[in-house]
């Protein structure tokens, strides 16, 4: 990399070259730049944290005003509508319908990264139809 006179083309090169000399002498260390300056970095990626909990539910869907999710944190959580369902079950945000929402026909499932699976509503074309559901935190 030339150095055209900038001070960050020049701070490239100087930790490059640091790099350079750590790896020569067997002492291999990585750094990245967070817009500001070089950090030191991980060689190897860490493996995200391991699972705490896993908490499921049924809920039982109306087909005239929406069904909200209960108030549970995740990191993502798995919802299945249920085999003995005679309809679609519609699943989104606060305004789903069966015009916007997710379909899910009997026994299909979609697994969702999300916060708080309070952030759900669903809606069915039946009344009294079932959606099962995980979360994994």
């Amino acid at each position: 990399m030339a150095n055209n006179g900038s001070s960050s083309a020049a701070l490239e090169v100087t930790n490059i070259v640091e790099r350079v000399e750590l790896i020569r002498e067997g002492q291999m260390k990585n750094y990245v730049y967070n817009g500001t300056t070089w950090v030191r970095a991980p060689l190897v990626p860490q493996p995200p944290a391991p699972l705490t909990s896993v908490i499921q539910g049924v809920l039982t869907v109306s087909n005239v005003a929406l069904t909200p999710f209960p108030a549970q944190a995740c990191n993502s959580v798995l919802i299945k509508a249920a085999r003995d369902n005679t309809g679609v079950i519609y699943v989104g945000g606060a305004g789903v319908s069966n015009v916007n929402g997710y379909e899910l026909e009997p026994s299909e499932s979609i697994v969702m990264n999300i916060s708080n699976v309070n952030l759900l509503n669903a809606i069915a074309e039946v009344l009294n139809e079932k959606i099962r559901w995980m979360v994994i935190s």
